[in-house]
């Protein structure tokens, strides 16, 4: 059970606009938010790596 109302309002939020997509059947939600979830942490370890080599080659430009 939810107990956290931001989460929940959240989760909610996105299953009507799965819902108004076309997609109704819970499993296939549920596979679309992992899905979503994961290109997130992608997305956020690519900035990280980026971040990180940009730090550096600063290092290396100045000493």
């Amino acid at each position: 059970m939810l107990t956290d109302t931001t989460l929940k309002s959240k989760i909610d939020s996105l299953w009507d606009k799965f819902w108004l997509g076309g997609i109704a059947n819970p499993l296939t939600a549920i596979e679309q938010m992992s899905y979503l979830i994961f290109l997130k942490r992608l997305e956020e370890k690519e900035e990280s790596n980026i971040r990180v080599k940009n730090d550096c080659h600063r290092q290396q430009i100045n000493p």
